[in-house]
């Protein structure tokens, strides 16, 4: 009985230092751990943040460069209905001058 109130005696007030400071030390290595998984998961989530950004200015470059494109095609179809316009009417005008040269010669 004297060796269990001696050990008693001995482990308590060691008990009492080393257990607070086994847990705060355990909340500091548990807090590092996380700090470090946590900055891993940031450097991951700003990696295809930086790939979105890409992909969005690539897709906005696109875009400024299909509506150059409509545009400049909207000119060659205006070009191409005008010729079609001017080729018309000089058909017409053949047409005219070929009745008129008939008639010409028809009456001679």
């Amino acid at each position: 009985m004297t060796q269990a109130v001696s050990k008693k005696r001995f482990y308590g007030p060691l008990v009492k230092f080393y257990i607070p400071l086994v847990l705060c030390l355990s909340g500091w290595v548990a807090f590092g751990v996380q700090t470090i998984v946590c900055k891993e998961r940031m450097a991951q989530k700003d990696v295809r943040l930086h790939q979105l950004e890409s992909q969005i200015d690539a897709m906005q470059t696109a875009s400024k460069d299909l509506d150059k494109t409509i545009v400049s095609l909207d000119g060659v179809i205006q070009t191409f209905r005008q010729l079609q316009e001017n080729l018309k009417h000089a058909k017409q005008k053949i047409e005219r001058i070929g009745t008129q040269e008939k008639h010409i010669k028809g009456s001679q």
